[in-house]
């Protein structure tokens, strides 16, 4: 690491005074990241001081500029260095930050409402440097005010993200959410679970869809399997082994490599569609996104005379539900949907009453 001041000859040009004839510049060395030159505007001096103390007195105010530079930079960097944030980086806006961070999670959707209410708040030109624990605390009553709990929970959590990609590029040092107290902080609401029971499921299966039968067997499949329906997009018939185990990478976690063994009635499912060679997708004919399956699921479910409002998502929930009421185990079933914490997972056994008597009696019944 180093910041060394450097001359370069050259011409004399038009309108300069007599004798300027080297420019100063900084020629600036950071360990791991290579040598860079800064030139600042309009600096030069009289002669090459690199091997000379004596600094004439028409040179005097344009050396203090550049010892002053060099300084300067060789601040940042030790801040750099240690771990302090420089004056800089604090002062990148917040909002466009924001807004890019979630343009490159491909998240621009799911991000827009609490970058929104943020903006709102704040203001589109507030920078990292003007944040800290009591701003966030004025923002989070200001959301008490506007949204209901369980919005301003996720939209806090959303922010929260944001806050961490800055300081994994050093932009700010603390999460100022983080800092926040938590008895400040919006609770998490319990919503309602919505899933099928078995005779909804049955009505589903005798039920003709109007849109593609991808739609229909898909779907039952994400009931059967409890998979998300972006791995359900992507599922292709290479990932599921003969003896009917699907290995294969969470589209929404990335972190570990699930194997899952399928249902008699998942694998039923998957049979109902014709393979085809091209891509070996499994659900070949789905649309391509979330949205406009969803939206093929509506009519669907009227017509199965089902009066529940059913959204993909629903049949990850169908599945946990059943997995439960059967008295099995959650850890199992935190597991094999794929939860990294068990308190995810827990959500259903509230849904669910479980027959403790059941359990027990099943689990021992030796004669005595």
């Amino acid at each position: 690491m180093s910041v060394i001041i450097r001359y370069r000859k050259v011409k004399r040009r038009n309108g300069r005074a007599h004798g300027e004839n080297y420019r100063v510049y900084l020629d600036i060395y950071r360990r791991g990241m290579g040598r860079e030159y800064e030139y600042p505007e309009n600096l030069y001096v009289s002669k090459d001081y690199t091997k000379c103390d004596n600094i004439l007195a028409v040179d005097r105010d344009s050396m203090d500029f550049a010892l002053r530079l060099k300084t300067t930079f060789n601040l940042e960097i030790l801040n750099n260095r240690y771990g302090f944030i420089s004056n800089s980086k604090r002062k990148t806006k917040f909002y466009s930050y924001a807004k890019q961070v979630s343009e490159e999670k491909g998240k621009v959707v799911c991000y827009k409402s609490p970058l929104n209410k943020f903006k709102e708040f704040a203001g589109e030109d507030i920078t990292f440097d003007d944040i800290d624990r009591d701003v966030i605390k004025k923002f989070m009553i200001f959301m008490r005010t506007n949204i209901a709990e369980g919005s301003a929970y996720t939209y806090l959590n959303l922010l929260k993200t944001i806050f961490s990609v800055a300081q994994d590029d050093g932009i700010i040092d603390r999460n100022p959410i983080k800092d926040a107290r938590d008895e400040d902080k919006p609770k998490q609401q319990d919503s309602e679970c919505i899933y099928l029971t078995q005779d909804e499921i049955k009505m589903l299966i005798k039920t003709e869809i109007d849109a593609s039968e991808h739609v229909k067997w898909a779907f039952l499949f994400t009931c059967f399997s409890c998979l998300r329906i972006g791995d359900v997009l992507e599922l292709n018939h290479s990932a599921i082994s003969p003896e009917g185990i699907l290995t294969f990478r969470p589209n929404k976690t990335k972190r570990t490599v699930i194997y899952q063994p399928l249902s008699k009635s998942a694998l039923a499912c998957i049979r109902k569609i014709e393979k085809i060679h091209d891509n070996g997708l499994v659900f070949w004919d789905l649309p391509k996104t979330e949205g406009p399956c969803n939206n093929k699921l509506d009519d669907w479910v009227v017509k199965a005379k089902i009066a529940k409002k059913i959204r993909w998502h629903k049949g990850r929930h169908t599945f946990a539900c059943h997995w439960l009421s059967q008295g099995h185990s959650i850890y199992t079933l935190k597991d094999y949907m794929g939860h990294s914490s068990i308190k995810t997972t827990e959500r259903y056994a509230h849904v669910i009453p479980i027959d403790k008597k059941k359990v027990v009696e099943e689990l021992y019944d030796f004669e005595i």
